[in-house]
């Protein structure tokens, strides 16, 4: 009967969660398409790397939704189970509390350690090659995003470039409007065709230009200079390349990171770390949150899921906030967020454990 039990209680919130899991990602992933597009109208990322971009960031995503889903799915699970009265069956025939918890602990844990994979390695894995996808597009032209027929910023928000016709392969332009501004200077160039030069990493970014005009406007002198030319040579400073410090910190391997004590390098450790133990704790919580008297309400308790997942999310992200800024005592670090959870998760089981206390002791006492 227990094996029977266990596998009808795995296979409801399996079900639960894949359900919940697919619906998730679909929401998400609306999200993310947004996002990566609205960076490629912005020139940050080519429009080729639109895709790969996007499957790279579903890794991320999915460090903060699979807690969700899988406390949601538990919820689900165990609230049908009550409302259909199938839980007081389950219960009388001696598959009791302990019994269901040792249940949900199992699916938990195995969804721990993925979490856990994916933190230490895939995400890092899947991070890197986004960047390095996106500076190596970098070293080949100017800008991220550059396409014909479109007004695309430079790099750095120097200046605005416009193609008619652009080959991706060849590396080949015509009809380019350049539009560039430096100190008490705005500089106008036009050019039939031309085509950007091969340049090492340290070197600025070279192009060859065919006939065209350029115009150079001193604002400090009120003094307009046109020349007409049939071949030019262009220069750009190559953009800044390296990432922010947060961004450095998420590329990097967990070996380092234990091996530093700094703030940042802690905070990244609790990034990593904190989807498990939140999946862990939040689906050990969720069978005595789902507790319900028959023919009751069927999603109330999910919205009550949701917005506890968001608030522990949110005191995560201001935990490690304050943590950086100096506001919390180092002692207590970035993590104290997840003891106060499982401090939550005790107080949410401490009737039930004073219960079964009791009941050995009348049981003893009778025998």
């Amino acid at each position: 009967m227990a094996r029977i039990a266990d596998r009808y209680l795995a296979g409801e919130i399996g079900r639960a969660f894949a359900a919940v899991s697919v619906l998730l990602v679909l929401i998400t992933f609306g999200g993310l398409l947004t996002d990566v597009l609205n960076k490629v109208s912005r020139g940050r990322i080519p429009a080729e790397l639109v895709l790969t971009q996007l499957v790279l960031r579903i890794p991320d995503a999915l460090t903060l939704l699979l807690p969700l889903a899988s406390f949601v799915a538990v919820l689900m699970a165990f609230g049908r189970l009550y409302r259909d009265s199938e839980m007081a069956v389950l219960a009388a025939a001696g598959f009791g509390r302990w019994r269901q918890l040792w249940a949900v602990f199992r699916f938990a844990l195995v969804l721990t350690l993925v979490l856990l994979w994916m933190g230490i390695w895939l995400v890092p894995q899947a991070q890197t090659a986004a960047q390095e996808q996106i500076l190596e597009a970098q070293r080949s032209r100017p800008v991220a995003g550059l396409e014909a027929r479109r007004f695309v910023p430079l790099a750095g928000g120097s200046g605005v470039v416009y193609l008619e016709e652009y080959d991706v392969q060849a590396n080949q332009f015509s009809g380019l409007m350049l539009i560039r501004e430096r100190e008490h200077e705005l500089d106008w160039l036009m050019a039939d065709s031309g085509q950007m030069l091969r340049s090492e990493p340290d070197e600025p970014l070279r192009f060859a230009l065919g006939s065209g005009e350029r115009a150079t406007v001193d604002e400090q002198n009120d003094r307009v200079m046109v020349i007409t030319y049939g071949e030019a040579s262009l220069s750009l400073p190559r953009p800044n390349e390296s990432p922010d410090q947060g961004a450095e910190q998420s590329l990097r391997p967990i070996s380092t990171l234990l091996a530093d004590d700094s703030k940042a390098a802690r905070a990244e450790l609790d990034v990593r770390l904190a989807p498990a133990l939140g999946a862990l704790m939040l689906a050990l919580m969720a069978p005595i949150l789902a507790r319900s008297p028959p023919r009751q309400a069927r999603y109330d308790r999910i919205v009550i899921a949701v917005v506890l997942y968001l608030s522990y999310n949110n005191l995560q992200n201001l935990a490690r906030a304050w943590y950086l800024q100096g506001v919390t005592p180092e002692a207590l670090g970035p993590h104290w967020t997840h003891v106060l959870l499982a401090a939550t998760l005790f107080l949410i089981w401490l009737p039930s454990l004073l219960d079964a206390l009791r009941s050995r002791r009348v049981l003893a006492g009778s025998a």
